[in-house]
């Protein structure tokens, strides 16, 4: 008795290119679809990172047991530490290689400053008020960081303005 072994499957080859084209396909597809990450999320996680980044500046004003200021301009975040060269204050910016390096705010994000954060040696810091919402937007997804009391860090979201 003779047995067939055709049974009129794919071979292991045959599923394998039939896999790679199909996911070539969709990645031409993914590309020219234009896949973002939505305004509001690119907001909400700056926020959430420019909060990160004062705590992490007060922590390291106290262990580094030296004076930061942060600084926002139109297009970005800049932490600068207090140094004395010549006898005489000067403030420079932190190194690249640091987490509190100067970062670029994306350019529908606004960010508003009243007056500097300086960040104190012994964990104290200026009273200040950064608010942070979309440029040309009347949503009311803003976020705001400030500290009245020079002690605690206050995060409140979806503020009014």
């Amino acid at each position: 008795m003779r047995r067939n072994n055709e049974t009129g499957g794919f071979t292991l080859i045959e599923v394998m290119m039939v896999v790679l084209i199909f996911s070539i396909m969709l990645s031409f597809i993914l590309i020219n679809s234009n896949f973002t990450i939505s305004d509001k999320t690119k907001l909400k996680n700056s926020a959430t990172n420019l909060y990160a980044k004062i705590k992490l500046a007060k922590q390291e004003a106290v262990f580094q047991h030296c004076t930061f200021k942060l600084e926002v301009n139109e297009n970005s975040l800049n932490f600068m530490r207090l140094t004395n060269s010549n006898n005489q204050n000067e403030w420079k910016t932190i190194s690249q290689n640091s987490l509190l390096s100067s970062e670029k705010i994306d350019r529908h994000i606004q960010i508003v400053q009243n007056k500097p954060l300086i960040l104190y040696p012994n964990g104290s810091f200026s009273e200040f008020n950064i608010h942070l919402r979309l440029k040309n937007s009347n949503d009311v997804g803003d976020y705001v960081i400030s500290s009245t009391d020079g002690t605690n860090i206050r995060f409140i979201q979806n503020a009014n303005p």
